[in-house]
């Protein structure tokens, strides 16, 4: 059997609880496709949230 790594969609992914669920759900090693009404806050979320994770990691 393959090892698959688990996939979630959030939804308001771009502002408040559902960045933090988005967040918390890629910290725990899951893919997260995120959504948001507005294209151009949804783009700056998640690459607040790629660069995050990134220097996160960086440090550890």
């Amino acid at each position: 059997m393959t090892d698959m790594k688990k996939v979630a969609l959030v939804t308001g992914a771009n502002k408040g609880i559902g960045l933090e669920i988005a967040r918390q759900l890629a910290e725990a090693g899951m893919s997260v496709l995120m959504g948001a009404r507005n294209p151009q806050r949804g783009q700056d979320a998640a690459n607040d949230l790629e660069m995050a994770l990134w220097s996160q990691s960086e440090s550890t």
